[in-house]
């Protein structure tokens, strides 16, 4: 099923949760909806799901406009953070319960029961309550009655949030090959951004109300529209820097301290107007060494969280905090003075504008929501 949401705004009385939300989400999409709590992610999936309306604008299905059509006219399915089980039921049961409303006959009720519990890799629970299965054993049931009705949109709010963090793991990535699996169009909405990066075939990055960007993963990462994307995408996050543009000596200085205490400068990598900018740079795309070379700085190193393949090293210069990840075990103690090389490569350094946090092209200016992908 393919989804036009068309400038979308919800209101709770004087408090605007929505405003001009415009999207196109294709046939077979596995899209996600993401943002920090409050940004309006749960409630534009409800309105998309009609239990909640619009304060304004319209949602299509295909080419029908479904503003006004009351959830069990919308043919689509919805998977809760609660999942949603009747405790009294089995699992098959509380498979079938989801079928009750489709008019099927017997056989293909039960024809659908049993491929969806084959599905989920629960066929030998079929009888157990919901009291004596594991967190992610009950969310499989709660896809398996979301499956079994073959519905062409599904809609999932935070599902996993419930579950530990290995089965979460897990749990992505089954619902990842369900969704190969079934090609059925699927909108989830979640507030981490790692499952979202992990997931999503295309993302949605919401936050004070509005579309922040729209894109693929890499596409985010990469290529971050606004101070806010790229510093909510990627974990560690990116380190944000003041800088001061010098467009006719072509470097930007930084408010980091070589150890002479001169202000570290970079080279532009394209042309920029002069004035004040926040540069972001990739925890990655810093280097560190145990001893000072060309277009290295001093630093010190306030912790280091070691997670085995990598670590993320906190850094401080000049009163200035920032993170380098190093793809290896970093057994360096606290306070001790390392260098740090930053990267000089256009690709590697984002430029946002001082006033209005978008980034910068590279002809200087800055970009305009309107031509992000997905935004009408």
């Amino acid at each position: 099923m393919y989804i036009k949401l068309d400038h979308l705004t919800k209101q709770f009385g004087d408090t605007a949760v929505l405003d001009g939300i415009s999207a196109q989400i294709q046939e077979g999409e596995f899209f996600v909806l993401v943002g920090p709590s409050g940004s309006g992610k749960s409630t534009l999936l409800r309105i998309i799901a009609g239990l909640i309306p619009a304060s304004s604008g319209s949602v299509f299905f295909d080419s029908q406009n479904v503003t006004d059509l009351p959830p069990k006219d919308r043919h689509l399915t919805m998977v809760f953070q609660n999942y949603a089980l009747l405790p009294f039921m089995s699992v098959a049961d509380n498979i079938r319960f989801g079928l009750h409303n489709l008019d099927l006959d017997a056989t293909e009720e039960a024809k659908r029961v049993n491929d969806a519990l084959d599905m989920v890799h629960l066929t030998e629970l079929r009888d157990r309550k919901p009291k004596e299965l594991s967190g992610g054993q009950q969310q499989r049931v709660a896809l398996a009655r979301a499956i079994a009705t073959k519905a062409s949109l599904v809609l999932m709010d935070e599902p996993l949030s419930n579950l530990d963090a290995q089965l979460r793991t897990e749990m992505r990535q089954e619902l990842v090959q369900l969704h190969k699996e079934l090609g059925m169009t699927l909108l989830y909405v979640t507030h981490d951004q790692v499952e979202a990066m992990t997931m999503g075939e295309r993302i949605m990055v919401l936050n004070d109300h509005h579309i922040q960007q729209v894109g693929t993963p890499l596409d985010l990462y990469n290529h971050p529209a606004n101070k806010f994307v790229a510093t909510f995408i990627g974990s560690p996050k990116m380190n944000m820097f003041d800088a001061t543009v010098d467009a006719l000596e072509h470097f930007a200085t930084l408010e980091l301290t070589d150890a002479n205490q001169h202000s570290v400068r970079l080279p532009l990598p394209y042309d920029l107007a002069a004035g004040a900018y926040q540069l972001g740079i990739r925890p990655e795309k810093i280097t560190l060494s145990r001893s000072a070379s060309a277009g290295s700085f001093p630093v010190r190193v306030m912790a280091v969280a070691n997670l085995g393949r990598e670590s993320s090293v906190s850094l401080v210069n000049n009163g200035h905090e920032f993170i380098a990840s190093v793809p290896e075990q970093y057994p360096v103690p606290e306070n001790q003075i390392v260098y740090a090389t930053l990267p000089t490569d256009a690709a590697d350094l984002h430029f946002f504008d001082e006033k209005s946090n978008l980034a910068v092209n590279n002809k200087g200016v800055p970009e305009k929501a309107g031509v992000l992908d997905g935004i009408a």
